[in-house]
């Protein structure tokens, strides 16, 4: 376990002071997910330093596909397109960007529940860039967007695609994220 010469302080607002010395795969994450080279903190970033939250509370529809668990369910969720006051074709299936703190603790992902690890994730948002269609928890093409109205396309297709070295240190940064009192959760082998 190779630790990195760059401390900072907890991204915790509760655990304020507390110094963390990345692993050189979470720091390497890190730098990746503050950088221009991915598209991660284009939505996940409110603004830097010990009080970030990790979304900047903007609504997308990213795309994110049926979940055939909820196949019972007679129409698909238009988030924002549901709300009551909210008349403009516009803003179906578009959802509030959520905090990735905690993040490696709270699967399953997307509002709809859809994918079972983070890496799968990160591997539907790259589709966007190299157009795989392929889903690596199912080995079966991506499932239909449950809303394809209203895609934010364009800022999908920002940045560079995602290797497996790249999507192993961005997921070892996200898992940096989980306070304290809920790390016992924390998968042992690293997935989530």
């Amino acid at each position: 376990y190779t630790l990195s010469l760059h401390a900072t302080l907890l991204f915790q607002g509760g655990e304020q002071g507390r110094v963390l010395f990345f692993s050189t795969l979470e720091e390497q994450g890190r730098v990746l997910f503050f950088s221009t080279l991915v598209n991660c903190n284009s939505c996940h970033m409110l603004e830097r330093g010990r009080e970030e939250t990790f979304s900047d509370y903007t609504v997308h529809n990213s795309g994110v596909p049926t979940n055939p668990l909820l196949s019972h369910l007679q129409q698909p969720d238009l988030g924002l397109g549901e709300h009551p006051n909210v008349t403009d074709a516009a803003q179906r299936g578009k959802f509030k960007v959520p905090t990735l703190r905690n993040v490696a603790v709270t699967a399953p992902y997307m509002h709809n529940g859809v994918f079972k690890e983070l890496r799968t994730v990160m591997a539907f948002y790259n589709k966007f860039i190299l157009v795989d269609p392929i889903n690596p928890e199912t080995g079966q093409p991506w499932r239909p967007p449950e809303v394809p109205q209203n895609i934010s396309q364009d800022l999908l297709r920002q940045g560079q695609p995602l290797n497996p070295e790249r999507m192993d240190a961005i997921i070892a940064f996200l898992r940096t994220l989980t306070d304290a009192r809920y790390e016992h959760l924390l998968d042992p082998s690293g997935k989530n």
